[in-house]
């Protein structure tokens, strides 16, 4: 009953739009903003400038979020202090369902600016919809996802790392991702692949300040194994 739940109707073209505007009158604890489409970017910010909890988990069309997980991770957060709390996935496709075991590990109270072989290991868990975010963190250092840019995720990732001071990360199971090969997100057109390059000026500018300059290496490490492997197998294809 404590949680607040958003849900950002992105110009959708289907019948989305009557069945979360009859879900919204059903129950007082969600709230529906329309928009015209823009893109998941400025989807989330839409629905972070709107929220009132003290921490957000942001949640995609292709999860399905587990009956608890929001429970488990908020105790998390709140005994350990935490940023961020992250949780792993379920991962099914038409051949099979696993568990991702990348990150299926418990270990709390990460402060990765001060530990290189940390942020090595945990910059490539892109993913934001198996976060709890701790909202008055991503107000202090202005982390939002940039709007236009495909593969947002990992400049927001690598932006909450060099800033957090508290992160953990559990084996809990947070959400059940569906692949679907031939969903909007799988796209393949020239705007796309050139949002590579913009992606990768964009992460030099978080690694700028002398602050972060230490960490520049997570930059290319994430880049070659998240965007640049993506985009790869994408053009041979």
């Amino acid at each position: 009953p404590e949680v607040e739940v958003i849900v950002v109707n992105d110009g959708s073209t289907d019948n989305s739009a009557s069945t979360v505007n009859l879900l919204e009158t059903e129950h007082e604890n969600l709230t529906v903003l329309h928009q015209t489409n823009q893109g998941l970017s400025v989807a989330r910010n839409n629905g972070l400038k709107h929220g009132t909890g003290e921490y957000v988990l942001f949640h995609d069309a292709d999860d399905k979020l587990e009956r608890n997980a929001v429970e488990r991770l908020l105790h998390i957060a709140l005994t350990k202090s935490s940023d961020i709390v992250g949780g792993i996935f379920r991962r099914h496709t038409p051949a099979k369902i696993k568990v991702l075991q990348t990150f299926a590990r418990n270990e709390y109270q990460m402060r990765f600016s001060s530990n290189i072989e940390l942020a090595l290991k945990y910059c490539v868990n892109f993913s934001s919809c198996n976060k709890l975010f701790k909202v008055s963190f991503l107000q202090e250092n202005q982390i939002r996802f940039t709007p236009g840019l495909y593969m947002q995720e990992i400049e927001f990732w690598l932006k909450c790392m060099v800033h957090a001071s508290n992160v953990s990360q559990t084996d809990i199971v947070v959400a059940d991702y569906y692949f679907y090969p031939n969903s909007g997100s799988q796209a393949k057109h020239t705007e796309r692949f050139e949002s590579l390059f913009l992606l990768s000026d964009r992460l030099s500018l978080i690694f700028q300040s002398s602050d972060f300059a230490h960490l520049a290496v997570i930059r290319s490490h994430a880049l070659i194994q998240g965007a640049i492997r993506f985009f790869s197998d994408w053009k041979l294809d």
